[in-house]
Formats: structure tokens, sequence, C-alpha cells
């Protein structure tokens, strides 16, 4: 068992016993939005190499979480090159610098940053290191979980699926923020109101609030496109059954969505009463 100065590390009740790690582990779970099948990869993944050399007897093959890193830095770049290729058709010559863009170690950090990892890195999760975490250190536990991912769902859909919400897109989902002229007030009304400003789960946290509530199917819909000093803008709705909640525009069709889910969620942390008023 590895010491501490203060004593408060457990590791042979927490990391050696893998249903104790499968309690602690959920909330982290919980932010991927995706349950490891196999728990030993994701305890890897998430514990420094220095920890298996003190602790663990090794196997017949290497414990690393850079091993993992590695594997993960790999799939990363296949997935974006993939997503852009199929979602973005970039020229030929483009495909390298964005699939670069993709996998800097500063967006993947921010990521980690929103998902907490530091929490959840072993041993540092257990003491007062957590708060000498550097950004490289989150961004490497974040490929090394990206590495374990891509073993336990080997088909890539569920990672691909993460990584386009929650890294390909979120220094754009902040410019969107921003663009959309929300003051600081608002931006940090929102951070307050919303751990996650990720547009998927603040769309699932908006939907779980308004159906059971108002018996209604909360949706994001399309609602208009007109030219506009010889450009496109479109207009999209928040709508409870039938009814339009709250309404917006933008240049592109998917950023009228994501303003009207912004502007929604945003009168939401005022209360209901004025989607009562509107379905009455």
């Amino acid at each position: 068992m590895v010491q501490q100065d203060q004593g408060v590390l457990e590791t042979d009740h927490m990391w050696g016993n893998i249903g104790r790690f499968m309690g602690f582990i959920t909330p982290f779970e919980e932010a991927l939005d995706y349950r490891f099948k196999n728990k030993d990869l994701l305890r890897e993944a998430l514990t420094l190499d220095r920890y298996w050399k003190q602790t663990v007897t090794r196997s017949w093959r290497e414990i690393s979480c850079r091993r993992l890193a590695f594997l993960g830095d790999r799939a990363l770049s296949f997935i974006a090159t993939k997503w852009l290729y199929e979602e973005r058709e970039p020229a030929a010559e483009k495909l390298h610098r964005f699939d670069g863009l993709m996998s800097e170690t500063r967006r993947l950090a921010k990521c980690a940053k929103h998902l907490g990892i530091e929490s959840f890195i072993m041993p540092a999760c257990f003491s007062s290191m957590q708060r000498a975490i550097n950004s490289e250190a989150t961004a490497t536990a974040l490929e090394a979980v990206i590495g374990a991912w891509s073993l336990d769902d080997p088909s890539l859909r569920s990672l691909t699926d993460f990584l386009v919400l929650n890294v390909f897109s979120l220094e754009e989902l902040e410019e969107d923020l921003a663009t959309y002229g929300l003051s600081e007030e608002e931006i940090e009304r929102l951070k307050a109101g919303y751990p996650s400003l990720w547009v998927s789960k603040l769309k699932q946290v908006v939907d779980c609030r308004l159906g059971p509530i108002f018996r209604l199917h909360p949706s994001i819909r399309g609602i208009n496109r007109v030219m506009r000093n010889g450009l496109p803008e479109y207009w999209a709705g928040f709508f409870l059954g039938e009814h339009k909640l709250v309404e917006e525009r933008a240049r592109t069709n998917k950023l009228a969505k994501r303003y009207v889910l912004f502007r929604c969620a945003l009168k939401l942390l005022d209360g209901d009463e004025w989607i009562r008023e509107i379905i009455s």
C-alpha cells in the first residue's frame, strides 16, 4: 500500500478492488455518457505510471496509461480525419491541418477540464497533488481514456459521437456563445445553472425538465430560411409539442438551433411560468 504524509491514500481498498472502483468512477462515466464494459481498461487509463510501478506486480503485459494514451492519440487522429472527410469535405491539402487542430493538447485539456478528469486520476484524486496536475497531464489522461474506449468499443461509434460533440466542437460552441451576443452576466448564469454547456447535455437537461412537467414532447426545429442582403438567414424554434416557446435566427441552421436552445435554457433559470402562459 502506498503511504502519503497525511495517510489519505487507501489504494488497497479502492484501486485494488474493482468493485469499489466501479462505484467511485460512476460520475466520470456519466460525464462521458458511456459505461465501460471492461473497467480494468478505464482504471489503467486513469492511473499514473509511477503508481503502477510502486504497487502493481507486472503481469505478462505492460500496464501503462501512456501506452493507452499513444493508442488514444492514433484513434483520435483517425476519427477526426474520417469525420472531416465525411462531414466537412475539406480539400485534400487541408485535411492534415484540420486534423492537427482537432488533436492538439490545448483542446484536449479543455475537454478534460469540463469532464473534471483530475478528480479521477490516481493517485492525485486522493491528495493535494490534484491541484498540481497541469493541462498536459490531463490531456494525456484523456488520450488514455480515448485509447481505452477504442478497445472497449471497437466499432468506435460511441467514441466518435463523444468526440464530435465534446472535442471537435467545444471551442466552436464557446465562440457561438460570444457570437450570439450573450452578456457576461448571462453566460455566467448559464454556467452556474448548468454544469455543462455542451449542446447534447444541455438539450437533455432541458428536455428532461420540460417533458415530464408539461406532458409534451420538447423539440428544436428549423422554421424558415430567408435571404437578407444576398446572404441566407436561418430561423429555428424551441417547441413544446406544437407550442413555440422561443425562436432565434443565425447565419446557419445549426447555429440557429443552438441559439434557440441557449435562450430557452436561460429563460428556464427564472422558472417556467412563461411557458404555462404560452401553452394555456
